[in-house]
């Protein structure tokens, strides 16, 4: 639990790039079908065979957005809050009595990843829960690989042998906020 780089989740990511994804199947419900058990959060995403998509990689949709809501406990005064996922903007900051204000009380680190508080904010005593509402970029993981392995021989005549040929991957993604870790806590990007 204690490590800083995958906050005890034994998983890290780096060196992303962009790719195109073909996903079906988004689900809401948690039913039984063909392949298995479909859960809430879950869809079918199909990756080209040169995108080398892999068990436990996250799979960002840069192009779309949706609104999280977490709770957090107010760090010491003169510290940052940390965000679970990297928000694109803040719409709302509560506690149970107030409303705060980004411009005025805190503001979005650059990285879109901290609530930084103004140097005299003290509505928020350290130890305080508050919610935050924000946008952000739906984050799924790569977790059932249904089909990982797959490939064909084509026999190229003018060659006179056969050429063997990746074919896509196909994966069950569950966004990153409904995945639970064995320990029974939710995955968080940080």
């Amino acid at each position: 639990m204690g490590c800083p780089s995958c906050r005890g989740k034994g998983y890290i990511y780096f060196d992303a790039k962009n790719i195109r994804a073909v996903v079906s199947s988004v689900s809401g419900n948690k039913e039984q079908d063909r392949i298995g058990l479909q859960e809430l959060g879950s869809a079918y995403a199909t990756f080209s065979a040169e995108d080398d998509v892999g068990y436990r990689d996250r799979i960002t949709f840069a192009d779309s957005t949706i609104r999280y809501t977490e709770v957090i406990f107010k760090s010491e005064q003169g510290k940052n809050d940390k965000l679970n996922f990297k928000a694109i903007n803040i719409m709302a900051l509560k506690t149970i009595d107030a409303t705060y204000n980004q411009g005025e009380h805190f503001t979005l680190s650059d990285d879109g990843l901290e609530i930084v508080w103004d140097p005299s904010f003290t509505g928020i005593n350290a130890g305080e829960m508050y919610s935050v509402l924000y946008n952000m970029h739906p984050a799924y993981i790569a977790l059932n690989p249904i089909h990982e392995i797959r490939g064909t021989y084509t026999m190229y005549h003018t060659l006179g042998q056969e050429v063997y040929k990746p074919l896509p991957k196909q994966f069950m993604i569950k966004r990153e906020d409904f995945v639970v870790h064995a320990n029974g806590t939710l995955q968080s990007a940080w």
